[in-house]
C-alpha cells in the first residue's frame, strides 16, 4: 500500500500573473483530490538547501521562460513540470501549444469579416515563431492567400522616445491594404504597434484590426485603444500539471517524456477589434441593428427584415463574410458583452442577463458556463482576483519576452 502523499512543492521561476493563475490552478487540484501539505516557492528567492530538509514527496516547477534553473531537479523527489516550450532535463514535462494562440487569433479576425492579414513577431525568439506559425497556417487552411509577415529582431520600436531604424518596417506595414486583420505575437508588441499606428494617425480597429497574445495582465488595458488579447488559460495549465505529479506519484515512475497541450483558449475582446471589416451595405445594416437592439429578443428573422433579405440570403450573407450564422453571432455577441459588464460589480446577474438580452438568469448562466466552462458568478470572482494590476507586477516584464525592431516586411502567398 502506497503512502499518503504529505507534502507537495511548487516551484515558480518568478512570480507574474500567469505563474499566479497556474499557481491557483495546482492547488485547486491538490486541495479537492488530497488532504497534502502544499507549499510554493519562487525559485529565485528560495534556499534549497532548506527545501531539500523539509523533504517534499513531489514539486511542481512551472516555468514562465524557456529555461530551467538546475537545482530543481536536485530536490530528490519526484518532479513535473509545466512550461511554453520544452526544457532540458530528465523529468516529465507538460508543454503548452504556443500554435494554439495564433490560430485562436486568425479564427477571431477571420470572424470579424477579416480577409488581408498581417503576423508581426519576432523571429528570433521560438515561442513567438511558433505562435505566428500558427496563425498563417489556419489562414492558409481557409484558403487565404493575402498574407503578410513582419519579422522584429531588436529590443523596442523606440530608442529616448523617437522611432529607431527599424519603425520603417512597421510604417510599410501601414501601408498594406485595408482595412487588416493584424496579429501581434505579445501583448507588448500589440501595445507598441497601437502607438505607431495613432501617431501615424491610422484608424484601430476600422483600417486596422489588432490582436495580441495575453502575456502579461494589464498591458493590454494600458493600450490605447485597448487591446484585445488571446488569453494563456494558465490557471487550467496548473491543474493538469497537478494531475500530471499527481499520476506520477501514484505509478512510482513516469517516463521522462513532453507532454504537448492544445487547450481552449479565451478570446478578450477590447477596443482594438470591436469592429467588423465588411463592406456589404446589407450586412452592415444587420450589424447595427443587432448591437443597437441586443437587449432585446431578437430572431434571426428580424434581422432579415430589417437588412431587406430573406432569411436565407441572410445566413449565406454571415457565413461567407463572418464565418458564422446570424444566431451564432448573436449568441456569441451577448455572452461577449456579458463578460464585459460583469467587471461592474454594481450590476447584479440577473440584471446583466436582461440586457445582454437572455430570457432569464438561468438561461444566462448555463449559456455562459457552456462556452466558457465557469458560471458568471466564478468569472466574476476570478476578475476581481486578478485585477489589481500594479507597478511591480508590470515591472516583472521582461525586455526579452518582446523585441520589436523591423526588419523585414514580406509578403506570404501560398
Amino acid at each position: 500500500m502506497k503512502s499518503p502523499i504529505d507534502r507537495i512543492l511548487i516551484l515558480l521561476q518568478q512570480y507574474s500573473a500567469g505563474t499566479k493563475d497556474a499557481l491557483a490552478g495546482a492547488l485547486e487540484f491538490w486541495r479537492a483530490s488530497n488532504q497534502s501539505l502544499v507549499r510554493w516557492e519562487c525559485s529565485d528567492d528560495c534556499s534549497f538547501e532548506e527545501l531539500r530538509r523539509w523533504q517534499p514527496q513531489g514539486v511542481i516547477a512551472i516555468i514562465q521562460r524557456g529555461r530551467t534553473d538546475r537545482a530543481f531537479a536536485t530536490l530528490d523527489c519526484p518532479l513535473v513540470s509545466l512550461s511554453c516550450q520544452p526544457l532540458r532535463g530528465n523529468w516529465p514535462q507538460l508543454v503548452f501549444d504556443q500554435a494554439t494562440l495564433g490560430r485562436a487569433a486568425a479564427t477571431h479576425l477571420l470572424g470579424q469579416g477579416h480577409r488581408r492579414f498581417v503576423c508581426v513577431f519576432n523571429s528570433r525568439d521560438e515561442k513567438q515563431k511558433e505562435r505566428a506559425d500558427g496563425f498563417t497556417q489556419l489562414l492558409k487552411k481557409e484558403s487565404i492567400s493575402k498574407i503578410w509577415s513582419c519579422q522584429m529582431t531588436g529590443s523596442s520600436l523606440f530608442e529616448d522616445g523617437r522611432p529607431c531604424t527599424g519603425e520603417s518596417s512597421a510604417v510599410d506595414l501601414l501601408e498594406l491594404p485595408q482595412p487588416i486583420g493584424v496579429f501581434a505575437a505579445t501583448d507588448h508588441l500589440g501595445f507598441q504597434l497601437c502607438e505607431l499606428a495613432r501617431r501615424q494617425q491610422r484608424r484601430i480597429p476600422d483600417d486596422f484590426s489588432i490582436v495580441a497574445v495575453g502575456d502579461h495582465r494589464g498591458i493590454s488595458e494600458l493600450s490605447l485603444p485597448t487591446l484585445s488579447t488571446v488569453e494563456i488559460p494558465w490557471r487550467q495549465l496548473g491543474m493538469e500539471v497537478a494531475q500530471l505529479l499527481h499520476r506520477h506519484l501514484q505509478q512510482s515512475s513516469l517516463a521522462a517524456q513532453v507532454v504537448t497541450v492544445a487547450p481552449q483558449v479565451e478570446m478578450r475582446i477590447r477596443q482594438s477589434t470591436d469592429s467588423y471589416a465588411v463592406t456589404d451595405a446589407d450586412l452592415v445594416t444587420a450589424l447595427a441593428y443587432i448591437r443597437q437592439n441586443l437587449h432585446r429578443s431578437i430572431t434571426v428573422a428580424d434581422v432579415a427584415r430589417k437588412a431587406s433579405l430573406s432569411r436565407r440570403v441572410l445566413e449565406l450573407r454571415f457565413l461567407e463574410h463572418l464565418r458564422q450564422t446570424p444566431m451564432e453571432f448573436i449568441r456569441l455577441l451577448r455572452l461577449e458583452t456579458s463578460r464585459k459588464l460583469l467587471s461592474d460589480q454594481r450590476k447584479s446577474i440577473a440584471q446583466i442577463a436582461q440586457q445582454c438580452g437572455f430570457s432569464s438568469s438561468t438561461h444566462f448562466g448555463v449559456a455562459f458556463r457552456r462556452q466558457y466552462t465557469i458560471t458568471p458568478s466564478e468569472f466574476r470572482l476570478r476578475m476581481r482576483s486578478g485585477s489589481d494590476v500594479n507597478a511591480e507586477r508590470l515591472s516583472t516584464i521582461a525586455d526579452d519576452e518582446s523585441p520589436t525592431n523591423g526588419e523585414m516586411l514580406r509578403q506570404n502567398w501560398p
